[in-house]
């Protein structure tokens, strides 16, 4: 028998869920404090009280505020979920994720990760659920993080066995040591990670740019971020940091794959690179551009002779992927 469900969430997260949702769980109503429904199902936050349900699947990105806000009203803890989609890899079962405190801990036999705030929900769901950086590696790699943000993308390939090292640069100190704390909880894959304090760009200075935790997915060294906190960060030249890197991998006979997502800054990485030489040493990138568009990104991979594929363009950014 299905466990009777009250979904809190019906918007775009919701809409991606909602197949699994039905699967699973019989839906016996709704929250949400910004939409509406017609079906009469459609509660308040404290009308739960009155309602029998099993569980409260949490959708939105959020969930620890959304939680701690349903506990104070005195919904059981022991009947929130925080929902973030179900796959092969990720099961809703035996407490693997939980409330704990001021954070959500996700635990594997090969992971522990803690989510903090909604940018966090919004990359597990991206990295883990939709599985947006999972690729077939058949030959042994060395994938360099640029934009490594909490670590999720570099925890992800470090449980891949064809993966042998991974290096993740992160410019924002509050948000590198929480990936740090990420990936020294990912057992064995913790000694193939090397994690560096600093951004990429095509130049060594040291810049002062607002900071915002809870937006720490968009943070950007090269426009003005939302925030009130103020955060002094090394900014170093790319291909000075990396050619030593990938010398060094490759000698060990390990192809490379470069994922970027790094807020804007990719355009001066890929200027370092192209100017140093660096851009065809790398066999496989995925890159999420912002702000202007991906043509100067697109033309200098395929003089290079890439193939190029476009996962998606939302206009202010999208997804490329390049290999030969």
């Amino acid at each position: 028998m299905k466990k009777k469900a009250v979904v809190y969430g019906i918007g775009r997260m919701y809409g991606q869920l909602k197949y699994a949702i039905e699967d699973k769980y019989e839906v016996v109503g709704y929250v949400d404090k910004y939409l509406t429904r017609d079906d009469g199902t459609l509660w308040k936050p404290e009308e739960l009280l009155d309602k029998e349900f099993d569980c409260v699947l949490i959708t939105p990105c959020g969930k620890v505020g959304i939680m701690q806000e349903l506990i104070r009203l005195g919904i059981p803890q022991d009947k929130l979920i925080p929902y973030y989609g179900e796959n092969k890899y990720i099961k809703i079962e035996d407490d693997k994720i939980r409330l704990e405190d001021d954070k959500i801990i996700v635990t594997d036999e090969k992971y522990r990760l803690e989510l903090k705030t909604y940018s966090d929900d919004a990359v597990f769901h991206e990295v883990f659920i939709q599985r947006g950086y999972d690729i077939h590696l058949t030959d042994d790699y060395a994938v360099l993080d640029i934009g490594m943000n909490v670590g999720f993308v570099s925890v992800f390939y470090a449980m891949n066995e064809s993966v042998k090292a991974v290096y993740g640069f992160e410019p924002f100190p509050q948000t590198y040591y929480q990936a740090v704390n990420n990936v020294k909880n990912c057992g064995g894959g913790a000694e193939k990670v090397h994690t560096f304090n600093i951004g990429l760009g095509n130049r060594n200075t040291e810049v002062a740019v607002n900071y915002d935790a809870n937006k720490s997915e968009c943070m950007s060294l090269v426009r003005n971020n939302a925030g009130e906190s103020r955060e002094k960060v090394q900014l170093k030249d790319a291909a000075e940091v990396l050619a030593s890197i990938i010398k060094k991998e490759q000698e060990e006979g390990r192809k490379i794959l470069c994922k970027m997502d790094c807020e804007g800054s990719e355009y001066d990485v890929f200027d370092s690179m192209d100017k140093q030489g660096l851009i065809d040493q790398v066999d496989v990138y995925l890159i999420e551009w912002h702000y202007r568009d991906d043509d100067s990104l697109v033309d200098c991979l395929t003089k290079y002779g890439y193939t190029v594929m476009k996962s998606y363009d939302y206009g202010a950014f999208g997804k490329i992927i390049a290999w030969k």
